[in-house]
């Protein structure tokens, strides 16, 4: 098994990995933070995400549904924010991230983009709950999410 000690393995394992890997993968990030995000919406898509013989026009309506629920819980600069929607709101973009077919920009990997937003999402959890620092490390949890996907599909 792979030891996956910071964020550049990470990085550098996400990216070689196969498109459907990816989504995969970065469905199970997502879904170590549903917690953070109870619509029902998200919880399809990521689903759909996750089923590789998921078909086109299934993963497109999963996609916009997804984007949809971003845009609408987008916090606008300058108003206070709710976190723990804004939490769930990065949660909505990581969906929309793994199921857009616009490829990442910057040569980065559709896992490791969701990644990130997952990482946006704990870390406003973490802000409207603050006790919950301690025993929450994302990176982390990501690492040792995909250590146990590497040792199922090698």
């Amino acid at each position: 098994m792979e030891n996956i000690s910071n964020d550049h393995d990470l990085e550098r394992i996400l990216k070689n990995l196969t498109p459907e890997q990816q989504r995969q993968l970065g469905g199970r990030f997502i879904e170590s933070a549903l917690d953070l995000c109870n619509d029902p919406r998200i919880r399809r898509a990521v689903k759909v995400a996750m089923d590789l013989d998921s078909d086109e026009e299934i993963i497109a309506d999963a996609f916009h549904s997804a984007k949809a629920y971003a845009v609408n819980t987008y916090t606008e600069c300058g108003r206070d924010t709710d976190w723990s929607r804004q939490a769930a709101h990065f949660v909505g973009v990581a969906v929309a991230c793994l199921l857009s077919d616009e490829p990442p920009a910057g040569g980065s990997s559709r896992a490791w983009r969701v990644a990130m937003q997952i990482r946006n999402a704990r870390n406003c959890a973490l802000i409207d709950r603050p006790a919950a620092q301690e025993s929450d490390d994302e990176a982390e949890r990501q690492r040792r999410i995909t250590e146990e996907f590497l040792a199922e599909t090698r």
